[in-house]
């Protein structure tokens, strides 16, 4: 869930070629989701509704999540 200008929770531990099941919601205004080095397009999350999305990894590393819109937060 977007947060104070963050996403709670922070960190997600999840082995190479699991899938990673997310759910998101928003509390407050529409935010875009996505991660960085995943060739996925951003989800939008929309406040009140349930976004699902499925991100497999393909390699080890730490991948960062952030919000693609701005909204003052």
């Amino acid at each position: 869930m977007p947060e104070g200008g963050g996403w709670s929770p922070e960190d997600i531990t999840v082995g190479v070629g699991e899938r990673l099941r997310l759910r998101l919601t928003s509390d407050d205004v529409v935010h875009g989701f996505a991660v960085g080095k995943l060739s996925v397009p951003a989800v939008d999350v929309k406040p009140g509704e349930m976004t699902e999305t499925t991100l497999t990894f393909d390699r080890p590393g730490k991948y960062v999540f952030y919000c693609t819109r701005w909204c003052g937060a």
